[in-house]
């Protein structure tokens, strides 16, 4: 490792090592970039500035251990759309875009073109990027820590995608995800992280494992691409609130449990193939559990066998508490 630098003599180039540590005076050091035009560092924890003269040492990225979140993005179409992405933080960060890319201030992708980008905490923050062909990464400092909520990734034909995000690579405090467009997210959702609370993956991803490994507390599931997510339902989390599972998944069995959270929302169609035993016994139990209301969806299709006639009680009993429900 070098040794921590003089200042001022060796100032780093302004926003260039965009997340350097400093310590001032005899105090702890602490994560801050260097504004060249006014001679000052600017902490990234609470914006404070310090003069030049106040610094005593400081240290490089590349000088000490950091836990960046990298997000790898390349080229759709013709290059010419921006994507939006939104992430929340809890405490302020920094962002850079290596590669052909570049972020912007506006969903046009006009505005003040840069490599690099600050991010405060608390409210979610959106940033715009382009990447007009090959690829790019973008380097979030200290993001597996400091990230708890991808609060949005959405493309469009034209705009960068994300390309081959491993589950096993989020940051470990998130607990929304969303994430839609021509993505190519995998891994298996054993990795997803434990606090997770909302999950919304669609497009080009390749998400495999057993629902019965869902984050505990997951109360928002929508999973559609050509995903093979497999399992029994009996073993989804008990808080969830909102179920939809589509694409290539292939969930296949249902065998009984008692529903004490009513998702309100419940769509399991594509390749899952409940056999019409396991579709009116999950009728039942909806019914035997729950009492339901108008804007309820119970949609039981895809490959899963048509319901019964002894699903036939349970079934007018929902209808007539206003819930619509469509099975095969």
């Amino acid at each position: 490792m070098n040794p921590w630098y003089s200042t001022p003599n060796t100032m780093p180039a302004p926003l260039t090592d965009y997340n350097v540590r400093i310590r001032y005076w005899f105090g702890k050091p602490f994560l801050a970039r260097y504004d060249a035009d006014n001679e000052v560092w600017i902490s990234n924890s609470n914006g404070l500035t310090y003069p030049v003269w106040s610094i005593s040492r400081f240290q490089l990225p590349e000088d000490f251990p950091v836990t960046s979140f990298v997000l790898p993005l390349s080229s759709s179409g013709d290059g010419s759309e921006v994507s939006t992405l939104q992430l929340t933080f809890s405490a302020a960060t920094s962002l850079k875009i290596s590669g052909t890319g570049l972020f912007y201030d506006d969903a046009a992708g006009t505005i003040n073109p840069g490599n690099v980008r600050f991010a405060d905490s608390g409210s979610a923050q959106t940033f715009y990027i382009r990447v007009p062909s090959g690829s790019c990464t973008i380097n979030i400092v200290n993001g597996l820590d400091l990230i708890t909520q991808f609060n949005e990734f959405s493309t469009e034909t034209n705009s960068p995608a994300i390309g081959n995000l491993l589950l096993s690579n989020l940051p470990v405090n998130l607990t929304y995800f969303y994430c839609y467009g021509s993505n190519t997210i995998t891994g298996n959702i054993s990795n997803l992280p434990v606090n997770l609370t909302y999950f919304y993956c669609y497009g080009s991803n390749t998400i495999t494992g057993d629902i019965s490994n869902l984050p505990v507390n997951l109360t928002y599931f929508y999973c559609r691409g050509s995903n093979t997510i497999t399992g029994d339902i009996s073993n989804l989390p008990v808080n969830l609130t909102y179920f939809v599972c589509e694409g290539n998944n292939t969930i296949s069995s249902y065998t009984s449990r008692f529903w004490s959270t009513k998702p309100g929302t419940f769509i399991l169609d594509g390749l899952s193939s409940l056999s019409s035993t396991d579709v009116d016994q999950l009728l039942i139990d909806f019914d035997a559990d729950l009492t339901w209301s108008n804007g309820n969806k119970i949609t039981i299709t895809g490959n899963c066998g048509p319901r019964t006639a002894a699903s036939d009680a349970a079934v007018a009993n929902m209808e007539s508490e206003d819930a619509e429900i469509s099975t095969n």
